[in-house]
């Protein structure tokens, strides 16, 4: 069983547990948004997402997850080739189709295809093609379905789906084709941004035909990387059957989760300083000695350069775009019976 999951920001964190058996793994698929309203100006408009938050905090969930989770990327305008637009966009062949990946052989390769240099990020996608992304997110499932295992989608969008062609079918016909859905081993979690006027068709993928949810719909803040990153705890949580913990920074307790087998802890954090984030655990009831079962931490460095991205518009490299930098750190501990404290610091002066 899975124990406990924190997203922090440079904060005290206060973990009891005792052993248990490690769960099972769980198939992630996420959608992505790569069209040209996520990181282009539009007149009277602003971009999304011109920090590339949606995968900063994808890679920051892949940090999280552990080798027996398996992961397929979609881009969103992946599905087509792209021609050239002279003067303004280079071409972007089609992706392969979308396969389920384990994280245990080819975690680096994933975080590869969502870095900051990838076709992902270059956010240059032509038009908003929600139902063939659909349609590819359902193949990729069904094919790579297991009886128990767990299946989560995450489609982080902006804007209308276009053209209409592209428009989403009735979410019942959609989940009732899925294998994982009517086991009752689905989830869907829907990432807007703040003030963009997306397919409201969208939501009804959250819910069942009786109105039961099945996920959520959040709108997040492109300038907030805790509030992006939250729906992605909530869904690994529901992975493993418990709740996540999400703090602000402080000092606070979480409360004791008897037989848990795995904690799991997040820190991100808006980058200042070029200094990590530095996460140290200890036991309490020993007066701080370090414990011994502590797995090597996991570093991400964000920062938006259009000049080191071969796909994204010509005009966005020529102005030598920048974005905000940003920072994360991932520890996972396997407990014992001992009492721990935790702190994440950013390495500030402060």
């Amino acid at each position: 069983m899975f124990g406990i999951l924190c997203i922090l920001s440079s904060l005290f964190c206060f973990i009891q547990s005792v052993e248990a058996d490690e769960g099972t793994g769980t198939q992630y698929v996420f959608i992505i948004d790569d069209s040209g309203s996520m990181g282009l100006q539009y007149p009277n408009n602003i971009p999304a997402d011109p920090n590339r938050l949606a995968t900063f905090a994808a890679s920051s969930m892949l940090m999280m997850l552990s080798n027996q989770d398996e992961v397929s990327i979609i881009r969103l305008n992946g599905g087509k080739d792209q021609p050239t637009k002279p003067n303004r966009r280079p071409a972007m062949s089609a992706d392969e189709p979308p396969v389920m990946l384990p994280l245990k052989k080819y975690r680096k390769k994933i975080l590869a295809s969502i870095d900051l240099e990838s076709k992902i990020t270059a956010y240059a996608g032509q038009i908003t093609p929600c139902r063939s992304a659909l349609s590819r997110a359902q193949t990729v499932l069904n094919n790579s379905y297991q009886r128990g295992v767990k299946q989560v989608v995450f489609f982080l969008t902006d804007g209308a789906c276009d053209p209409s062609s592209e428009r989403v079918e009735k979410s019942d016909v959609w989940l009732s084709g899925l294998t994982s859905y009517r086991n009752n081993g689905f989830k869907f979690f829907l990432l807007t941004f703040e003030g963009r006027d997306f397919s409201k068709d969208l939501l009804q993928y959250t819910r069942n035909a009786e109105g039961i949810d099945i996920g959520r719909h959040v709108e997040v803040n492109a300038d907030d990387p805790i509030g992006i990153i939250t729906p992605f705890a909530e869904a690994l949580a529901f992975s493993h059957g418990v709740e996540p913990i999400v703090l602000r920074p402080g000092s606070q307790e979480i409360p004791a989760h008897p037989a848990a087998a795995d904690v799991r802890l997040l820190s991100v954090d808006v980058d200042t300083n070029d200094r990590q984030i530095k996460m140290e655990l200890k036991e309490k009831d020993q007066k701080g000695s370090n414990l011994g079962k502590v797995k090597k931490p996991r570093y991400l460095e964000h920062q938006w350069r259009a000049a080191d991205n071969e796909y994204t518009y010509n005009s966005l490299r020529d102005a030598g775009e920048t974005g905000a930098k940003f920072k994360a750190t991932a520890l996972r501990y396997i407990p014992n019976t001992q009492v721990v404290w935790g702190q994440a610091e950013n390495g500030s002066s402060d």
